[in-house]
């Protein structure tokens, strides 16, 4: 059994039609919808419009995205689900995203990733891959967390088991796949197939505040074949200036970002 989880948050009513769109346009159709429906979050409607199994589950009043996203991730550990394919509204997925990694993950991976497509509008949309072929040999650093994000991923649910208790960090996604790795080891594959990510002011990818230069040093180290010394020092002085000012620490096996 599979399904497609997510969480119906309040978004611009074009973003969610054309998420659903995608939905529809899945060359394998045979999964369920698993929603985490927002307090005043609309669209509920639309999806039932899919004629697809609706597994709803309420969020508790004036909970935050993170409490959302924590609830989601328990109910699915105690599903009957063998497979789920993360998702986010406010993006769009290619048609076959569901099925490659559907199919990627019965061969024995226990998560499995696609590629990004920034973007700010549908009517301009583009046709380069924020990594491409520079992931096809990666030998997984530290860093391999920060490809992993609940709008490109697909998970065996079996390696829920172990994670019974909360994630309590604000990089949410980050933290959830760092959490796994240290309680099951993660056997990891990169999928064909594409998330369409929006682009919004603020967002991981396009803010540069102190966490997100971080990332973006990150990226650029492990992908550039060139001399990056000049870049392992900024990140290394990021890391000691994070840790001086304690934004970070480590109990019972388990990463947590304090806030």
């Amino acid at each position: 059994m599979i399904c497609l989880a997510f969480v119906l948050y309040t978004v611009e009513e074009h973003f969610l039609d054309e998420f659903i769109e995608s939905i529809k346009y899945q060359s394998y159709t045979n999964f369920d919808l698993f929603v985490l429906v927002e307090s005043n979050a609309k669209g509920l409607d639309k999806l039932k419009n899919l004629n697809k199994r609706i597994i709803e589950i309420n969020s508790a009043e004036n909970s935050t995205p993170v409490d959302n996203r924590n609830v989601l991730i328990q109910r699915l550990r105690k599903s009957k689900y063998d497979h789920v394919v993360f998702a986010d509204i406010d993006d769009i997925m290619s048609p076959d995203r569901v099925e490659n990694s559907l199919e990627r993950l019965k061969q024995g991976y226990n998560v499995v990733f696609n590629d990004l497509i920034k973007f700010v509008d549908r009517s301009n949309l583009s046709n380069v891959p924020l990594w491409g072929g520079r992931l096809k040999n990666l030998k997984w650093p530290n860093y391999k967390f920060n490809v992993l994000g609940l709008g490109n991923t697909a998970i065996n649910v079996g390696i829920l088991e172990k994670l019974n208790r909360p994630i309590n960090a604000k990089i949410f996604d980050w933290s959830f796949f760092l959490n796994l790795d240290l309680l099951v080891k993660l056997n990891i594959s990169k999928v064909e197939g594409y998330t369409y990510y929006r682009v919004h002011s603020g967002g991981i990818l396009n803010d540069f505040n102190e966490q997100s230069r971080l990332y973006d040093l990150n990226m650029e180290v492990m992908f550039d074949v060139n001399d990056n010394s000049e870049k392992s020092r900024e990140i290394d002085d990021l890391k000691k200036q994070r840790e001086k000012n304690d934004l970070y620490y480590v109990k019972d096996g388990f990463w947590f970002e304090k806030a």
